[in-house]
């Protein structure tokens, strides 16, 4: 993807605008709330797709074993843990999952269904000192990491992001536009008919370019955009990220 790719948000604002008849926002909906709505709809179809993978490198919490899942995560898909410098992995270890650990108050001391020592734990042998065991549970927007990840310096999470942060604007990549375009298209419209029933006619016409009508022919705008994210190549991916991640549109 290039520059070409990507439609800007101020694009998608006045195409949503024009069609629900508020070019002038004079409805009673400011600019920023379309905004809002703009990035709304990235944020679900994100979710829907799981299309933005985001990798995020912080130093590792030596005294607390607890560390925030960055903004714009919903979905983790890899820990792993490493010296030399932050960004730049050396000899890096993968952390494992361990259902119900738990330090969430911070420090080496922990809960969990089945622990090191006294009840064996399939997770952890008997003879884990023979074993460089590194593992963490995520609950509560907080990841805990068991007390032998902080013989490490830095940690990198790989995450499904929401295509942007909370505070960010994001960007559109071309083939989504229409989906974003009908989703915050039928979005005003049902606000806009809550007031005037005269609005209804074009909520449906809006419903049934985002939903179709239920034919193969006729899928809707947000059912093919699901399939092109499905299709995208890992290339494709990657370079929507790098812009994503650039923040100076």
């Amino acid at each position: 993807m290039n520059n070409n790719d990507f439609i800007p948000i101020v694009d998608i604002l006045s195409d949503v605008t024009q069609m629900v008849g508020d070019p002038g926002l004079d409805h009673g909906l400011s600019k920023g709330f379309y905004i809002r709505q703009i990035s709304e709809a990235v944020e679900e179809l994100a979710i829907d797709t799981y299309f933005q993978t985001l990798t995020t490198d912080l130093e590792f919490p030596t005294d607390s074993l607890i560390l925030s899942l960055p903004t714009n995560c919903f979905n983790v898909k890899e820990l792993y843990l490493y010296n030399g410098v932050c960004g730049t992995p050396a000899n890096s270890r993968k952390v494992w999952y361990k259902r119900n650990y738990n330090n969430s108050q911070g420090g080496a001391d922990y809960t969990a269904r089945r622990k090191e020592s006294g009840e064996e734990d399939p997770f952890i042998p008997s003879h884990a000192d023979n074993y460089n065991l590194y593992y963490a549970n995520i609950e509560n927007g907080v990841i805990m990491f068991g007390s032998s990840c902080n013989s490490y310096s830095y940690v990198r999470i790989v995450y499904s992001g929401m295509g942007a942060d909370i505070t960010e604007v994001p960007l559109i990549p071309r083939p989504l536009r229409q989906a974003i375009i009908d989703w915050v298209r039928e979005r005003i419209l049902t606000i806009f008919a809550s007031r005037d029933r005269s609005v209804m006619p074009l909520l449906n016409i809006a419903r049934l370019d985002l939903y179709g009508d239920g034919r193969p022919s006729n899928p809707g705008s947000w059912r093919k955009a699901e399939r092109y994210v499905k299709k995208m190549g890992t290339w494709a991916r990657d370079c929507y990220n790098e812009y994503q991640q650039r923040g100076n549109w």
